[in-house]
């Protein structure tokens, strides 16, 4: 409990077993002494450091152009809407407004057109701390954080 670690004590304190200085024992019962650990002659202490690094979060990103590169990777395989529209088992309507830029494909078109037409329109990117407001999608709820601005001093 205090953090000593000579002539500990095995106490039980409030129903949990600890190893703790004999002060500190005075809170549970001793149940034992516990031998301090010996090491070998060749063995070296092991200074152990934690590191927790920061994880990066990574977010899928449409390439600006993604809809001008699937018209042209289609007109330069010679189909028409219609006919990539049922490669895909997608509604030719569907492939008119992706190539016209009003609507973005779901992951799964997305990865559909990638196979399909051997294109690549989804990028992977990682987002540091400057970034994180940079690529929220418009469908995300609000939080308070968007709605203020915090002045530092």
């Amino acid at each position: 409990m205090c953090g000593k670690d000579t002539n500990l004590f095995l106490a039980s304190v409030e129903g949990c077993e600890l190893k703790v200085c004999k002060v500190c024992a005075k809170h549970g019962k001793i149940l034992r002494s516990v031998r301090p650990n010996t090491q070998k002659k060749n063995d070296k202490p092991r200074n152990v450091k934690f590191e927790i690094k920061p994880k990066k979060e990574r977010i899928l990103v449409f390439i600006p152009e993604f809809s001008k590169l699937i018209k042209e990777k289609r007109e330069k395989m010679g189909l028409k809407q219609k006919e990539l529209a049922k490669m895909l088992a997608e509604k030719e309507s569907v492939i008119h407004k992706l190539e016209s830029g009003n609507i973005e494909p779901s992951l799964n078109l997305a990865r559909k057109l990638e196979r399909q037409l051997r294109i690549k329109i989804i990028e992977q990117h990682e987002l540091g701390k400057e970034d994180n407001h940079k690529y929220k999608s418009k469908r995300t709820v609000l939080t308070i954080g968007d709605l203020i601005s915090v002045k530092k001093k």
